[in-house]
């Protein structure tokens, strides 16, 4: 039994208690931000999802209704208290090439928005990713992909730091350099404002966040964030919760993600990410 099957049958266990913990909420959920790295086939990772799996995700989306706006639209309905049930915005991470052939073509058949979080330290410089050593290579949209994407009123580009390094491990400096630098880098190439950062890894410390609340919009981070709900107010806007939609969910479980019905598994990764920091690993 692979390791996607064996995740995928541990979350169905736990989808029974997410259901009846969501159920008994409050404060249900609003709105969704989905969080998407790669579309592609050839890709055997979590974080990289079928193109069968995404048409079928997206097209779930619009047959059910669900309202997919701007994540600058989001940020006002925050901002006005009138955040609208079945709202969702989707997010990209990385600027992988496979936005550029794969994904965009889907979203641009249905006329759904989305935001590319880019690294621009890594655009065009022949480097990998660490968690792409194994495959060799990363491959992303070069400067002239990007820049035809920005041009559509579809695409949104936001920061993702120069290096995509983990922000809680940096010193005070190395963090503005990489916050700042990666929003003035951006802007410079695409001419266009950068409103929106995401946090690598969902790792931040005070320092990360007090400087993306001044510096932009909104961050978005993952099981650790602020879910979308009646509650938030603007002082959240720099750490809002994002899905994570994997390989190992099929249908079933990005239905449950889209509905907040893996509380049970959000809660275990917050246990386990204070653990790890506490033994400083």
């Amino acid at each position: 039994m692979n390791y996607l099957l064996r995740k995928a049958i541990k979350l169905y266990v736990l989808l029974p208690i997410g259901i009846i913990v969501s159920f008994f909420k409050r404060d249900r959920r609003y709105a969704s931000i989905l969080m998407y790295h790669r579309v592609n086939d050839n890709i055997k990772k979590e974080l990289a999802v079928t193109t069968k799996n995404f048409e079928w995700q997206m097209d779930y989306l619009k047959k059910k209704n669900y309202n997919v706006i701007t994540l600058d639209t989001l940020i006002e309905k925050i901002k006005t208290k009138s955040v609208p049930k079945k709202c969702v915005v989707l997010t990209f991470d990385d600027g992988y090439e496979d936005y550029y052939h794969s994904a965009y073509k889907t979203l641009k058949r249905l006329e759904f928005p989305s935001i590319q979080y880019l690294v621009p330290g890594y655009i065009e410089k022949n480097k990998t990713f660490w968690w792409d050593r194994d495959i060799g290579e990363s491959k992303l949209m070069n400067w002239e992909q990007i820049n035809e994407l920005s041009k559509s009123e579809l695409v949104t580009f936001g920061a993702h730091t120069i290096n995509h390094p983990d922000l809680d491990r940096l010193n005070n400096l190395e963090i503005h350099q990489e916050l700042q630098g990666s929003k003035k880098l951006l802007e410079a190439k695409l001419k266009k404002e950068i409103k929106h950062f995401c946090y690598p890894r969902g790792r931040y410390n005070t320092t990360s966040k007090q400087i993306v609340r001044k510096t932009f919009e909104s961050g978005v981070l993952m099981f650790n964030g602020k879910e979308i709900n009646s509650k938030l107010n603007k002082d959240h806007l720099c750490v809002l919760k994002r899905e994570p939609i994997q390989q190992s969910d099929g249908k079933l479980l990005f239905i449950a993600r889209l509905n907040g019905w893996l509380c049970v598994e959000d809660n275990i990764k917050k246990i386990v990410y204070k653990m790890k920091d506490k033994a400083g690993a």
